[in-house]
């Protein structure tokens, strides 16, 4: 959903409905806001339970996918978090363009998450997508909630971006861990989770009409929980909270000296 005024009502919310902090990156000019949540990314989502295109049990983590899962975090409840659902418990149509998907090993959508099942050494990486990218876009920021698993959440050498289809990734100017805690998982209890944050420089890159940010678990029982993608068609550093003082003017010219 691409609109000059954005949905910056909506972005940052993510984190209420995932339980974990993923901020409004406030990013300027035309934005473009897609978000899926842990209802969204379970199998108890219609989309997943009714197509047949996703496994939905932990033997059968490794099975690839055969379809994306929509953005679908809608406007603000009365609670002040995503409506993802009507007032009888049906997920809301899409309000995003853009899509999730396994590129390949192990995840699938459980109860309450994207889980890359218990067996040993089990990761799996993955992909957040948009086909229709707004004009003159200039920054992608991805902001993900991960549980923790045997190995930690996420690969934190992992995440790259391609754009218009093409196979040369492009590295991120930031990427970190920007909050942990722990939520409560009703099927397994308490989990430690990260929120991480993602940014990509894409000037003097364009034209570019589509994107693709990949990132990769780590160990096994790690899972997904939320993410939040924001494109900007003005690029400006978006450090999150925790990390803003330890990037200062250092990070500012590793932004510059990595375009």
């Amino acid at each position: 959903m691409k609109n000059a005024i954005a949905l910056l009502a909506v972005a940052g919310t993510v984190g209420a409905a995932s339980g974990q902090n993923l901020i409004d990156p406030n990013l300027p000019g035309v934005t473009d806001f897609d978000a899926w949540n842990s209802v969204t990314l379970s199998r108890t989502n219609l989309q997943v339970s009714t197509s047949g295109l996703f496994p939905v049990s932990p033997f059968d983590t490794f099975q690839p996918w055969f379809g994306a899962i929509d953005s679908s975090i809608q406007a603000l409840n009365d609670n002040g978090t995503p409506d993802v659902t009507d007032d009888f418990g049906d997920v809301l149509d899409p309000t995003g363009n853009a899509g999730f998907t396994k590129v390949s090993g192990a995840g699938y959508p459980a109860s309450a998450s994207i889980y890359a099942g218990f067996f040993p050494a089990t990761s799996g990486t993955f992909s957040a997508f948009d086909a229709d990218a707004i004009a003159d876009i200039e920054t992608v920021v991805l902001q993900i909630s991960a549980g923790q698993g045997s190995s930690g959440s996420l690969d934190a050498g992992g995440f790259e971006l391609f754009i218009n289809g093409g196979s040369t990734p492009i590295a991120p100017v930031f990427s970190g861990i920007t909050s942990s805690g722990i939520v409560n998982d009703p099927t397994v209890g308490d989990l430690n989770t990260d929120a991480w944050l993602v940014q990509y420089d894409l000037r003097g890159l364009g034209p570019i009409t589509s994107f693709d940010a990949q990132f990769s678990t780590v160990g096994s029982s790690s899972t997904i929980r939320g993410i939040q993608l924001d494109q900007g068609s003005q690029f400006v550093l978006v450090p999150a909270p925790a990390s803003a003082a330890l990037l200062g003017l250092g990070g500012l010219a590793a932004a510059r000296r990595r375009r």
